[in-house]
């Protein structure tokens, strides 16, 4: 377990492709009591266990090759190291990481809707997870609603309405934490958004752990 000032730590699933150990917040024991505390670290070895934490890694490290293989080719070979390739690469870079904020969230919504639906599955109640969601989401956005587009573009968990009250995914797989973790890995190609997304904005403790499920 992990300490951390901000509320909004949610810790992570440590490894690039092979998980290595969990980092779980201690605010979390004091949250969510130890019944919500085993929902919410069970929900975290089954996003493992499902193959949807290794998925989302997978989405990401590839989307971000890309978008530094496509930066690279715009700014051009004879540019590139240079003081205005390395400006103009961080500005295309910085536009690919905007496409992957408009994309990626959905692929990340899909994986916790999957988790949800294995930890029922495995036994977790409805109850048990609904009142374990609203806990982690008050100290997360504090939205247990949105509206449908927001929530489509730029936001990688789904409203508590839209996971527990909405249709189920119906056995799609999903990428867990995809959207997040091409944010983390954005500096790689000098991108401007990795510090200044909505969820980590003037927040250091969220800088390279941002905020998961």
């Amino acid at each position: 377990m992990a300490q951390s000032p901000d509320e909004g730590f949610t810790g992570a699933v440590m490894g690039v492709l092979q998980p290595r150990w969990q980092i779980v917040p201690a605010r979390w024991r004091q949250v969510l009591g130890a019944a919500g505390f085993e929902v919410a670290a069970s929900r975290r070895s089954l996003a493992v266990k499902t193959g949807s934490w290794w998925r989302g890694r997978v989405v990401a490290l590839l989307f971000t090759l890309a978008g530094l293989s496509i930066a690279a080719w715009l700014v051009g070979s004879t540019k590139l190291g240079t003081v205005a390739g390395t400006v103009e690469f961080s500005l295309w870079f910085s536009l690919w990481s905007f496409v992957g904020l408009l994309t990626l969230p959905t692929l990340s919504r899909r994986g916790v809707i999957e988790v949800d639906e294995r930890a029922q599955i495995e036994g977790q109640t409805t109850e048990a997870l609904r009142t374990t969601s609203h806990l982690l989401d008050e100290l997360q956005d504090g939205e247990p609603r949105r509206p449908a587009l927001g929530e489509i573009i730029f936001h990688p968990i789904p409203s508590l309405q839209n996971r527990l009250e909405d249709p189920r995914a119906q056995g799609r797989i999903g990428f867990w934490d995809a959207a997040r973790t091409s944010v983390y890995l954005s500096l790689a190609g000098l991108s401007l958004l990795g510090r200044a997304v909505h969820c980590n904005c003037g927040r250091p403790s969220l800088w390279v752990f941002l905020p998961t499920d």
